[in-house]
């Protein structure tokens, strides 16, 4: 008896797996995860970058911009907070304004509920540095940028 039903299991899963491969050979291949610009969403957007999501250059725009200078170095630098009405995200934007050789930060803020996205310090010339995005369809978000070297000037910009 026991080595009947061993023969039935072992039957029934080499029929189902048989019939997992039969079914599978004319099926339509999984399709691929959603981006953030075909259906926005806090786990569709929030997190990842907005050049990887279809939100970078579609109708996105700078929403807030501020203007600062490091007190150490007297580099001229500007946050910016970014908005896409397609994907309903924010991210932030920092860069050195002078093209002056910066270790650079930023990050971006949602308000409720509360999330901050940050990208990893990288040394900049002439370049600009971006944080993932968060998903923010009905509250507002603000971006913070720094010198990494120095830390002690810390710019944000207002929250839109």
């Amino acid at each position: 008896m026991t080595i009947l039903r061993r023969s039935k299991v072992v039957a029934s899963s080499l029929l189902a797996a048989a019939s997992l491969v039969v079914s599978s050979i004319g099926s339509p291949p999984v399709a691929a995860a959603a981006t953030c610009a075909a259906s926005p969403s806090d786990s569709n957007c929030t997190g990842k970058w907005p050049d990887q999501q279809g939100c970078w250059g579609r109708d996105a725009y700078v929403a807030a911009a501020s203007n600062w200078t490091d007190s150490r170095t007297g580099a001229r630098m500007q946050t910016q907070v970014w908005w896409s009405p397609t994907c309903r995200t924010n991210w932030g934007q920092v860069y050195s304004l002078d093209h002056s050789r910066q270790f650079l930060e930023v990050d971006v803020t949602r308000v409720e509920p509360m999330i901050i996205e940050m990208a990893a310090p990288v040394l900049l010339q002439s370049a600009q540095l971006w944080s993932p995005m968060v998903y923010a369809p009905n509250t507002k978000a603000w971006a913070c940028g720094w010198d990494v070297d120095h830390q002690i000037t810390t710019n944000c910009t207002s929250a839109v």
